[in-house]
């Protein structure tokens, strides 16, 4: 049932990503974060309640899927789900590449969970 949303990963990367939307129900907005493991300006970081008082302001602050999506060259993503009620909304995502993955019904009951689609990392890269 996830609606998907398709954007332009250069805009993302360089400019502001505002997403404003109407709605006549209540939906869940998931958002995959790239995790890089070193700091990047290329990717938008995930919601973090200690740097960003706003960072749970629609319940986005967890992880709800962690290594959900593997793309060959890329970070593990972790998915968030960001909830909504019925109305006109107007998101401002911030500046950085993710994955706008689209709109679902509400996400009741969801058990947070770990797909496992990135594969095993070692600490090696700590020595090169």
């Amino acid at each position: 049932g996830l609606k998907v949303l398709k954007t332009n990963t250069s805009i993302q990367r360089d400019m502001r990503n505002i997403l404003e939307f109407d709605t006549d129900k209540p939906v869940t907005l998931w958002i995959g974060y790239y995790a890089p493991i070193s700091p990047s300006n290329r990717y938008l970081n995930a919601p973090k309640l200690e740097t960003d008082a706003s960072a749970n302001d629609y319940g986005q602050a967890d992880i709800k899927i962690t290594n959900a999506i593997e793309i060959s060259g890329m970070p593990a993503v972790n998915v968030h789900s960001f909830n909504f009620t019925a109305g006109h909304h107007r998101l401002d995502i911030g500046k950085g590449m993710c994955l706008i993955l689209g709109f679902s019904e509400p996400a009741k009951d969801f058990q947070p969970h770990d797909a496992g689609l990135k594969e095993s990392s070692s600490i090696d890269w700590l020595f090169y």
